[in-house]
């Protein structure tokens, strides 16, 4: 049975899913390859950092009972480093980046061997943090996976973009999520041979009726929900400006809270609910009536393939977000806006004449993650 090593950023069981637990599960169900899922490495440093107490805790988990069996062909591992990076020199230089995966208790090649995985047919490498996997196992088609434009982050170490520009070099095949972001890999790899794999929805999961949240159930219609982080790309100004219009829409926030909000958590129309299980966020959505991406124009955000426009669609909802470049090549059933006067018109007509709920089943089906695994599987196992 073939062999794939998927090399991510995240842990299985993380609070925000994202294509690599997605590809995951469906190549695994499919249950002819053998899939060992990697996450970046934790360190005695996340134990200092209390606001992810709860997730440092389920990775630490994963790493003492780890490999964890999750089917019968999907394991599951997060390793613990002593050498970890982090922007603050020595753990910021080339060595910390090329090495950090040497320094792991256990050894995270033992680990591998004893797994069965010392040798793969493909590796599917999702973050340059774990480039070094690639030194510790011998592997047939190497493929990176970029699904955001990293040179846009705010204090990201320059070993890690010198790891992620050397993957973009080495690797057999490169796949992203936006056509904007593949001109640019294109042009650092110097070969148009860019594959574009864009974000995708769980239909099964958004559709269907649920049960009204009860921390929901007292927030008066209309309601504009946001799902996702709230992060340096969120436009705090245009969000108030578009609430400050509407006083009779309720703006319900979900997600992890990462930049100050004081400018509108005060605004009566605010509900700032925080982070919600993913099995939770389907009737969020039902029992809303506008789903809103509010995001900043920047180079980041160009590049963005949102997965909350698949999701917004998938439940129903219809969808007002500002405009940038890989949305509009997408041609969703949404409002596109540039401000917060435009934002406020566009959701004020969503809830007054919502679109046809047929269009926007139309186009989620059009981006299932399950048609998006059957490409992914191509690309990764092509056809001799």
């Amino acid at each position: 049975m073939p062999k794939l090593l998927m090399a991510e950023s995240t842990y299985l069981d993380s609070p925000l899913k994202v294509g690599c637990h997605h590809y995951s599960r469906i190549l695994a169900e499919a249950g002819d390859l053998d899939i060992f899922y990697l996450s970046t490495p934790f360190s005695p440093l996340h134990f200092l950092k209390r606001s992810n107490a709860a997730q440092t805790r389920e990775r630490a988990g994963v790493w003492r009972n780890g490999p964890v069996r999750r089917t019968g062909n999907l394991l599951e591992y997060v390793p613990f480093t002593l050498l970890p990076i982090y922007n603050r020199y020595p753990l910021s230089s080339a060595f910390a980046c090329r090495h950090s995966l040497d320094f792991t208790m256990p050894s995270l090649g033992g680990v591998l061997r004893r797994s069965g995985f010392a040798e793969v047919d493909a590796l599917l490498l999702s973050h340059p943090l774990l480039h070094g996997v690639r030194r510790l196992i011998e592997c047939g088609r190497f493929a990176y996976r970029v699904t955001d434009d990293i040179t846009e982050f705010p204090e990201i170490p320059q070993s890690i973009l010198e790891a992620h520009n050397a993957a973009l070099r080495e690797a057999d095949v490169v796949v992203t999520t936006s056509r904007n972001l593949a001109c640019k890999l294109a042009g650092i790899r110097g070969r148009d041979d860019v594959h574009v794999l864009p974000n995708g929805v769980d239909l099964d999961v958004f559709r269907g009726d649920q049960p009204e949240p009860e921390d929901l159930a007292g927030i008066p219609h209309p309601r504009a929900v946001y799902v996702g982080a709230i992060d340096s790309w969120f436009d705090v100004p245009m969000l108030e400006g578009a609430a400050r219009a509407l006083p009779n829409v309720h703006f319900v926030l979900i997600g992890p809270v990462r930049i100050p909000l004081s400018q509108i958590e005060s605004l009566p129309n605010m509900r700032i609910l925080g982070r919600k299980p993913y099995a939770d966020i389907p009737a969020y959505l039902r029992h809303s009536d506008v789903g809103i991406i509010p995001f900043a124009r920047s180079q980041l955000v160009d590049s963005v393939s949102p997965i909350k426009l698949f999701e917004y669609a998938a439940a129903g909802l219809p969808i007002v977000s500002r405009r940038w470049k890989e949305l509009e090549l997408l041609e969703p059933p949404a409002t596109l806006v540039d401000d917060s006067l435009t934002m406020a018109a566009g959701i004020r007509a969503a809830t007054e004449r919502p679109p046809d709920a047929g269009v926007l089943s139309a186009f989620a089906e059009a981006h299932s993650w399950r048609s998006r695994a059957a490409r992914l599987r191509e690309i990764l196992f092509p056809q001799k």
